[in-house]
């Protein structure tokens, strides 16, 4: 999982291909209940998890229209592919990027 800040966001998109954007936060309780799937997911697939703490970047969750957390954002090449509001289960995640 990469930690994407402000200044570093953009470039870790734009290096990496598709990947997950988990908007979060310190304080948000299912935001850590789910840290153990996301793990999972990015051992078992291609996808790159990269965490956005809201309150330390909060001009990216503006701009991404983030309204609560977690809030996942699949990006692909082109930009947003995807969102889903809320904690996640592994299969859950798995669907949500397209995973077998």
């Amino acid at each position: 999982m990469i930690e994407a800040t402000e200044n570093t966001f953009r470039q870790i998109i734009k290096t990496q291909g598709t990947c997950l954007v988990n908007f979060t936060a310190s304080w948000c309780a299912p935001c850590h209940s789910m840290q153990p799937a996301l793990r999972q997911l990015e051992q078992t697939t291609q996808i790159v998890v990269v965490a956005v703490d809201v309150q330390r970047c909060p001009n990216l969750a503006s701009s991404f229209n983030v309204k609560s957390v977690p809030t996942l954002v699949l990006m692909g090449p082109d930009g947003e592919v995807r969102r889903q509001v809320g904690s996640q289960n592994l299969s859950s995640l798995q669907s949500f990027v397209g995973a077998p």
